[in-house]
């Protein structure tokens, strides 16, 4: 659990926001801006990495468990995701 998490378990159960973050050491601040993007829709790029990460699995799975990230970058290049052995490396 993050502290932020934290912070937003302690708001659901009636206790000041401010109070909690001074606990926790967070701001208020970056725990609301924390809580706008995790309300917020994924962004394009977060859309786009969960694809990619989504094809990296199909090829996994489709060579039984036994691709490494170099001949996974082919793949993936072959398959049309621009991408280098660095974004692959998990």
């Amino acid at each position: 659990m993050t502290r932020y998490e934290w912070v937003l378990v302690r708001k659901a159960e009636s206790f000041p926001v401010t109070a909690a973050c001074q606990v926790a050491e967070v701001s208020p601040s970056a725990f609301n801006d924390w809580r706008r993007h995790r309300e917020a829709d994924p962004s394009e790029a977060e859309v786009e990495e969960a694809a990619l990460v989504a094809a990296m699995w199909e090829i996994y799975s489709e060579f039984e468990e036994s691709y490494g990230s170099p001949r996974m970058t082919v793949e993936l290049q072959n398959q049309g995701w621009v991408v280098n052995h660095k974004r692959v490396e998990w």
